[in-house]
């Protein structure tokens, strides 16, 4: 195992490092500060419809992805299972980005994703129960199944291996994910509903579009780092300057193409075939995903809210 999260861990620039070290640590702590100041916590980052558009804590838009509630050792496990996908997916979008761009896209997309999300819990809570308007979201699944959109969508004519059983074009591949993760928990998962349609429509409305241009990103990073190369825990900060593509202007989406996976050799070979998107999806031997308690990745939080503790009907 270590062989191959060395590689992927060497791979990843400095946000991505700290998103993949900064979500696990955060929930942690978090879990231990619930037993002494639970309402300072959910005033951090418990994002629902009624927190967020009665109570005003309008943050927990972005702050509800990097705090993802433990509920026994499977959600710690899905967790780890959240790293290990970032650390696949986030790398490629950070280098063609910049580090900058990428940290204010991780913002707008997972606020954009949260702004779906509530509506969507509006018209349940208005249609079918009251309860769903006081279900938070949390966690960084939305986010990671975005990018495997993008990424699915800069090849939509290829096909993916799922399981070794069937090859699912890649513009469905998604969605059939998505699918799967809600069958996994037996109820639909709204957050990765929210996250399929910010996702397929990210082509055409280039959110991209929004973040500072190259030259404004440059200038931003010279005055708050200057000239010299920075690092954060290891891993080196992308300037806009040394960005692998133009995000302005572009006729085509700078997502990395499936094809272009699976060349390097040596150490890079790893990184290339954890990244390859051409993969049999939970191949291998072992326990079945979802034995044993937490049932899937679910981006909803089980936690108990102060508002009510009663739960809506599954739709």
């Amino acid at each position: 195992m270590g062989n191959v999260v060395q590689p992927l861990w060497a791979e990843c620039p400095a946000v991505t490092r700290m998103l993949c070290v900064g979500s696990p640590v955060v929930s942690i702590l978090c879990a231990f500060a619930m037993q002494f100041y639970p309402m300072a916590i959910y005033r951090l980052f418990l994002c629902s419809f009624a927190t967020v558009f009665k109570e005003f804590w309008f943050w927990t838009i972005f702050t509800a992805p990097f705090y993802r509630p433990f509920q026994g050792g499977m959600s710690f496990l899905f967790v780890l299972f959240e790293v290990w996908m970032g650390m696949m997916y986030y790398p490629q979008r950070e280098k063609d980005l910049g580090s900058l761009a990428f940290t204010l896209w991780v913002l707008l997309v997972n606020g954009i994703v949260n702004l779906v999300y509530l509506f969507a819990m509006f018209l349940l809570g208005t249609i079918v129960d009251v309860q769903y308007k006081m279900r938070p979201s949390s966690g960084m699944w939305p986010m990671i199944l975005l990018c495997i959109t993008l990424r699915s969508l800069g090849d939509p004519t290829g096909s993916t291996n799922f399981w070794g059983l069937v090859n699912i074009p890649n513009k469905w591949y998604p969605a059939a994910l998505g699918a799967f993760f809600c069958l996994l928990g037996f109820r639909i998962d709204w957050g990765i509903v929210a996250a399929l349609v910010v996702g397929y429509g990210y082509p055409f409305f280039q959110l991209e579009r929004v973040l500072p241009s190259r030259d404004r990103a440059g200038r931003w990073e010279t005055r708050l780092c200057g000239n010299q190369r920075r690092n954060c825990i290891g891993g080196a900060w992308v300037y806009a300057g040394d960005a692998n593509s133009s995000y302005r202007g572009d006729s085509q989406p700078s997502y990395t193409p499936f094809a272009d996976f699976g060349r390097a050799t040596g150490a890079e070979s790893l990184v290339a075939q954890a990244r390859n998107v051409r993969f049999e999806a939970f191949a291998g031997t072992g326990n079945r995903l979802g034995d044993g308690g937490d049932t899937g990745p679910s981006t909803r939080g089980e936690v108990e809210l102060p508002l009510s503790n009663a739960e809506p009907d599954e739709v």
